[in-house]
Formats: structure tokens, C-alpha cells, sequence
């Protein structure tokens, strides 16, 4: 269960930061990037919380939520321009 809910945690909010950021190129990626920077940050305040151990598998294991709800967001423009021709 707590691996599930890195991976659906991480990947709602890489949502929300792809969402909140101004329509560019490079907005995937851009999301993807603050996304990995969270997921650092958040495995760093682990480590000196008690109890709570930071592993750079926790970080991969968000990176891949993230990445999977981009890469959904990025089929489903995809499929929209197609539509558009």
C-alpha cells in the first residue's frame, strides 16, 4: 500500500505542477523535472525524520508515477491533434 501511494501521490502532483505551469514547450518535461526535484527534497526530509529511512528506491518509485501520468497527459494531447486534421 505505502508503494502505491508514492506512486499515485507523485503522480497526481506531477499532474498538478504540469497543470499550473504556463503552455510552453518542454512543459512535459518541465513538470517531470520539478516533479524529480519534490521527490528529492521530500526522501531528504526523511532522513532526519525519526523513525522514517530515505531511499533512492522510494525516488524511483515516484519518478515512475510522475512519468506514467505525464505520459498518459501526453497520449491524450497527442490523440487530440490528431483528431483536430
Amino acid at each position: 500500500i505505502r508503494k502505491a501511494a508514492h506512486f499515485l501521490t507523485f503522480g497526481f502532483l506531477s499532474l498538478v505542477i504540469y497543470w499550473v505551469l504556463p503552455k510552453r514547450k518542454g512543459r512535459l518535461l518541465g513538470a517531470a523535472l520539478l516533479t524529480l526535484i519534490l521527490a528529492c527534497a521530500d526522501e531528504l526530509h526523511q532522513s532526519f525524520t525519526g523513525g522514517r529511512t530515505a531511499t533512492l528506491q522510494d525516488v524511483y518509485l515516484d519518478m515512475a508515477g510522475a512519468i506514467t501520468f505525464l505520459f498518459i497527459v501526453a497520449v491524450v494531447q497527442f490523440i487530440r491533434a490528431v483528431r483536430k486534421i
